[in-house]
């Protein structure tokens, strides 16, 4: 039966069961989505009632990455935009990892947090991570700044990978 014929049956039968009054209330709460039939909206979630729950969730996330971003600047003993203005390929690659292995763990975290604090939790726990696989990398490579600063690319991309490979294991480890 197709959404149209549901719509004529269901007037029809309501018709001769209810009052005027309550028939139109009832017309006007059921719709018709070519895609889904008979729909009632009533049953509908209201996506707009979440806006202020997503805005706090991506104001938190948003400020875990400034934190993130900051800190990890200060650590390194190089500025990081200076050298990727100067066409430092090692320095944008690196950076973007050490991002990356950041905010995927805390976009797990978002998904999985009932509370912005949970949230922050998590990103704390994302920091601490990434700050220790920054640590590694630098007792595993002593000459990891003036690498970096001479553009040596494959350093960079390996100092990528060890950050985006603790972030992906942090990640998988909060959804265990």
């Amino acid at each position: 039966m197709s959404a149209t014929s549901t719509w004529i049956v269901l007037t029809v039968s309501l018709r001769r069961s209810l009052p005027m009054a309550l028939l139109a209330t009832e017309m006007s709460r059921l719709r018709i989505n070519p895609h889904r039939g008979l729909q009632d909206e009533s049953i509908m979630p209201n996506y707009l009632a979440e806006l202020p729950h997503f805005l706090a969730f991506l104001g938190m996330g948003l400020l875990l990455l400034g934190v993130f971003w900051s800190l990890y600047t200060l650590v390194t003993p190089y500025d990081e935009i200076v050298l990727i203005k100067a066409g430092n390929s090692s320095a944008a690659v690196i950076l973007a990892g050490a991002v990356l292995g950041f905010a995927i763990p805390v976009g797990v975290a978002m998904a999985k947090s009932g509370t912005v604090m949970q949230l922050a939790q998590w990103g704390a726990v994302s920091l601490i991570v990434q700050f220790a696989a920054y640590l590694i990398l630098r007792l595993l490579h002593r000459e990891l700044h003036d690498a970096i600063q001479q553009d040596r690319l494959s350093v960079a991309l390996w100092g990528a990978t060890l950050s985006l490979g603790a972030g992906i294991i942090n990640a998988g480890a909060q959804l265990a």
